[in-house]
């Protein structure tokens, strides 16, 4: 499986470094998993092109230095919406978009049904989604939240295979997580 897991999530930015002013700055805590290789990327732009702010992290499981057998990504935004934005509108959005793009690359999604969580101490709807194509076969676990102040994304995907073998790890990471 050599980069289906990084489909939607690879990009030529590379890694970052951050300050101790930068890593106080950040609106969550987390512990992520010993052994995966941690990444602070910009945020991703909107279709439109529009830089939103805030930050992408990527945290990839490459046993033994080579193709990416897990990924989780948290990714955040700075909220200009005065506290008008719906979570399950937000939900609906990100997920639709996940969809479309596993689509646009010729694999068939099927969902389960929303779930309300909370995640990081915040208010947070959850699904799984089940990714597919004639040669590889993923699973993603999906969450949205929304604080006063941000809007958060976390993702866990694996080949179908390797799922339920690292979902320990993420479970651990979400239970450390705090968003601010």
């Amino acid at each position: 499986m050599k980069c289906a897991v990084c489909a939607i999530y690879m990009s030529a930015w590379g890694v970052g470094t951050a300050s101790a002013e930068t890593i106080a700055a950040r609106p969550f805590l987390a512990v992520w998993p010993s052994g995966w290789e941690v990444n602070y990327l910009p945020s991703p732009k909107t279709d439109s092109g529009r830089n939103l702010g805030g930050e992408r992290v990527r945290v990839l499981l490459k046993p033994n230095g080579a193709a990416v057998a897990a990924a989780i990504e948290l990714t955040y935004f700075p909220r200009s919406d005065t506290g008008r934005a719906s979570l399950a509108e937000e939900f609906d959005q990100v997920r639709g978009n996940i969809q479309t793009i596993y689509e646009q690359q010729k694999f068939k999604v099927s969902l389960t049904p929303t779930q309300a969580i909370s995640m990081g101490g915040q208010s947070a709807l959850t699904t799984e989604l089940a990714i597919a194509n004639d040669s590889k076969r993923l699973k993603q676990w999906l969450g949205v939240a929304l604080s006063p102040q941000f809007f958060y994304s976390l993702t866990f995907t694996a080949g179908e295979e390797n799922f339920a073998r690292y979902l320990p790890h993420f479970d651990a990471a979400t239970r450390s997580i705090t968003l601010k």
